[in-house]
């Protein structure tokens, strides 16, 4: 996660936000009534903040990153964002009737959080996981895209980020939430190709990949960009960044 942070205004910016039907899906679960307070654990920069809006009156976000956590505070002045951590947010008990972890489960101790997560949310409360995988784009620009990940990025990418998400499964066996369930969310953008080598840039594998070729990187950056570009036909890409969810409720009460 320390990663992240390093690249904390580029990773604001460039990161795509989460599609309105995520957030439908969390609502329907409490029978569409809006949530009285939601937790977003590992909420970065507030990307999930812009949807949990419409579903929740209050919001608490819990970032262990000083400077992505700057970031969310200057944008979203309503909601108070602490340092914390999924293990240990650091909240009272039975604080929250929604948790919402994005795109950081698999980056925790997720048996540790589990737990956690189980004592901070509210008897019957939900608690929703969302995270899209590695980007597809729609063209022959995927091409371009699969070879520099499998010449130069795959050796930085964690194990976390390439297994099958077996946490549903995980949260079955802690005997701590019930109706669990799991299923995809369709997210598609259209992203010009520099927007595109922005995002690539903020992830964790790509960041890790310029940091050892140091003084050549934006040479590099350069180079990739014109090749997607010209294996596109055109500069906006239409990149398919399908969300897996899951959704559960807590067993207590």
């Amino acid at each position: 996660m320390k990663q992240f942070n390093k690249v904390a205004e580029l990773y604001a910016n460039v990161r795509p936000t989460y599609p309105r039907q995520v957030y439908v899906e969390i609502l329907e679960r409490n029978g569409n009534v809006r949530f009285q307070q939601a937790v977003d654990i590992g909420s970065g920069a507030g990307h999930s903040t812009v949807g949990l809006e419409l579903i929740s009156n209050q919001i608490t976000g819990v970032e262990p990153g000083d400077q992505l956590r700057l970031e969310a505070i200057n944008k979203f002045t309503d909601y108070q964002f602490i340092s914390g951590s999924g293990e240990n947010t650091t909240l009272p008990d039975d604080y929250a009737d929604l948790i919402t972890v994005a795109t950081a489960f698999y980056w925790m101790d997720r048996q540790k959080t589990i737990h956690e997560i189980s004592r901070i949310v509210k008897p019957k409360g939900i608690l929703a996981l969302y995270r899209y995988l590695f980007p597809k784009i729609m063209s022959d620009a995927n091409a371009v895209l699969v070879q520099h990940c499998e010449k130069y990025w795959d050796k930085y990418r964690d194990p976390r980020l390439v297994c099958e998400d077996d946490s549903d499964k995980l949260l079955a066996a802690s005997g701590l939430f019930s109706d669990i369930e799991r299923f995809p969310v369709e997210n598609i953008w259209n992203l010009s190709v520099d927007r595109f080598v922005g995002f690539l840039r903020s992830t964790s594998y790509v960041s890790k990949y310029l940091e050892e070729i140091g003084d050549g990187a934006e040479n590099y950056l350069h180079e990739l960009s014109v090749a997607l570009a010209d294996a596109n036909g055109a500069d906006m890409l239409d990149v398919n960044f399908d969300i897996h969810m899951i959704l559960a409720k807590s067993s207590k009460g």
